[in-house]
Parts: C-alpha cells; sequence; structure tokens
C-alpha cells in the first residue's frame, strides 16, 4: 500500500518496523491485527446468536471468515495511513488521535457493517423483508433512542483521529460533538413522543448525592490533577466561549442523549423486547445493573464512580417510570461537578 504512494520504503522484519525513510512505526503485537481479528469473532458469535431467528444457517456462517479477511485487510491500510499522515501530515496528529482511535473505527465500520449485510442479505437472512415490514416502526423508535448518543460518540471518535490535540481544537471538536447530537434529537424527535419528561425534586437530591460520591472517589494524586485544559496561547474570550460550550454540552446536551441510551432504551430492553411498553414490576435490578455497568465502562479511570452514578440514576428512572426524574439527576450531578471544577480548578473532575 506505501509502495503505491512512496519511493523511500523502509522495512526491517526483524524489528517489526515500517514506514519510510522520514517516518516510520514500530507494530506493537495490540496491533499487528489478531487483537481485532479476536474481537470480530467475538462480535460475529454475539451477533450469530442473538439474531439466530433472523439468520439463514450454515450460510451466515461465511460472515466470520469474511469479517476476518475485512478486518486483516483494514488493519494493514489503518497502519498504511498512518505512516502516511505522520510522513506527509502531521507526526503528532498520526501518533496521537489517529493511533488511538483508527482501531476502533475500522472495528465499529466493520461491525455494522456485517450486521447491516447479515440481516439485509437474503443469501444470510431469511424472511429478512417480514422483518423489516414488522420492525420498521420499532427499530425507527430505536434509532431515536440511540442515534443522539451514537452521532455524538462517532463525531468525537473521528474528530479525535484527526485534529491535533490542542484545547482551540478539542473545543471546535466538543461542539461538533453537541452539533450532532442535537441535530440528531431534533431530527427523530418524533420517535420521543412517549417520553416523560417531568422530574421530582428528589431526583435532583439522588444527583446531588452522586456528585458527593464522585468527588469522594476521584483520585487525589498529582496525576490525577489537572491544573489547567486550556492553552496559554487562548484569550479570555476563547476560554470563555470554551467553557461555555463545554456547560451547555455536560449539563444540558449529554444527559439528555446518556439516558434515552443507557436508561430510556437499554435498561428498558433488558426488561422487554418491546421496550417501549416495559413494566418495572417487580423491580428490573437486572437492567438496572446491566444499563449501570455500560455507562461505567463508557468512563475510563472512574468506572467505578461511573457504575454507581449509573445505578443511582437507574433507580431514579425505574422508580417512577419517568425518564425526566434520571435526565434531572444526571443534569444535576454534571451540574454540581461543572461548578466545583471551576471554583477549584481541578479540571480533573470534569470528565
Amino acid at each position: 500500500m506505501l509502495g503505491c504512494v512512496y519511493d523511500d520504503i523502509l522495512i526491517d522484519r526483524s524489528q517489526f518496523i515500517v514506514g519510510t525513510e522520514r517516518f516510520a512505526v514500530t507494530i506493537a503485537p495490540a496491533c499487528s491485527g489478531y487483537e481485532g481479528l479476536g474481537l470480530i469473532g467475538v462480535f460475529l458469535l454475539v451477533f450469530a446468536c442473538a439474531f439466530r431467528a433472523r439468520l439463514r444457517f450454515p450460510h451466515a456462517l461465511l460472515l466470520f471468515p469474511v469479517g476476518f479477511a475485512i478486518v486483516w485487510l483494514l488493519n494493514a491500510a489503518r497502519i498504511a495511513t498512518l505512516v502516511a499522515i505522520g510522513t506527509s501530515w502531521s507526526a503528532e496528529i498520526a501518533l496521537g488521535g489517529f493511533h488511538s482511535q483508527a482501531g476502533w473505527l475500522v472495528f465499529n465500520f466493520v461491525a455494522l457493517g456485517l450486521v447491516i449485510v447479515g440481516t439485509r442479505l437474503e443469501f444470510f437472512a431469511r424472511n429478512s423483508r417480514d422483518f423489516d415490514t414488522i420492525e420498521s416502526n420499532k427499530t425507527n423508535v430505536t434509532a431515536s433512542y440511540l442515534a443522539p448518543f451514537l452521532a455524538a460518540v462517532a463525531v468525537g471518535m473521528v474528530t479525535a483521529a484527526f485534529i491535533a490535540q490542542t484545547e482551540i481544537a478539542s473545543v471546535g471538536a466538543y461542539g461538533l460533538r453537541i452539533f450532532a447530537a442535537i441535530g440528531a434529537l431534533l431530527l427523530l424527535r418524533r420517535g420521543l413522543r412517549d417520553v416523560d419528561w417531568s422530574f421530582s425534586w428528589s431526583s435532583m437530591a439522588l444527583g446531588a448525592a452522586v456528585y458527593g460520591i464522585w468527588i469522594l472517589l476521584l483520585r487525589s494524586d498529582a496525576s490525577a490533577t489537572r491544573p489547567t485544559m486550556f492553552d496559554s496561547a487562548m484569550t479570555p474570550m476563547l476560554v470563555a466561549v470554551s467553557v461555555a460550550i463545554r456547560l451547555i454540552g455536560y449539563v444540558f446536551v449529554t444527559p439528555i442523549i446518556e439516558e434515552l441510551a443507557f436508561r430510556g432504551f437499554l435498561l428498558r430492553r433488558v426488561v422487554s423486547s418491546d421496550f417501549q411498553h416495559a413494566r418495572f414490576r417487580p423491580f428490573p435490578w437486572v437492567g438496572i445493573a446491566i444499563s449501570a455497568v455500560s455507562f461505567g465502562a463508557f468512563h475510563g479511570s472512574n468506572w467505578i464512580s461511573g457504575i454507581i452514578a449509573g445505578l443511582v440514576y437507574a433507580i431514579a428512572f425505574a422508580r417512577t417510570g419517568r425518564l425526566g426524574d434520571s435526565i434531572a439527576a444526571h443534569a444535576t450531578t454534571n451540574g454540581f461537578l461543572a461548578i466545583h471544577v471551576l471554583l477549584t480548578g481541578n479540571w480533573a473532575a470534569w470528565t
């Protein structure tokens, strides 16, 4: 792949080095492609089990070698692109955002593509048109709950892969994430007509309690403390704009899109396949636990705090059946965290 573009190719097979004379990388085991093969294999196994009623066997088993081949080739393309970015554009971007995000972008692209192919092509799917007719309404409503969150995640991954790691650039990328989420909310708002947006003061009290727990569990060592998140070259106006954009996203937009996805859809989907009509009697502890653990997984090193927060938000939702309660609790937590950050200057508390 690189030879089609560059003449100064550098390859050292004994040291696993590949690149050009201007920019080369060492291929570590995690970047070799084996990890991607394992991930796509596990994903396809879960997919085949969950969608066994829709898939035609043994035809569907061909998705495994197809997926392995695509992931292997795209991993090679990912490494070639990384070298090309480092050689012709920016070594900082190549070794920064692109290096950390491109692998997940490839995996998500292949996984989503295999799901579409497996459920749409008649060779792999049986009675695909009948399923599409039966589930069209449910699919549209599902998109309304998940698309805003997924749009923000997708834009975040793409921008992280291709922008420089500076605050000026990152605030623009964050603004794009919020814009994408709001756009998806507005575009698919009809599917959210069943959402009860009302809330109680007790839910806000639960959110305040989560804030207290989050601060108690926040690491206090120097490596976890960020005295600032702004470039020294930024003007006061740019700092103010950056804070405003992050406040809007963090306190208002993020609680809505995350609660729609984790509580509005995931928790209820565990309770019932017809998630819109899920009933919380008996109390849905399994759904609460799954949504909380999934929520915590999205909070990186703060995963314990994330799980606790997810549990509280899920209980706030399940006890009344109003999604507005979990949104209010979530927004209250984020609001207090934002105030804490602005008063103390410890930006590590702002995830």
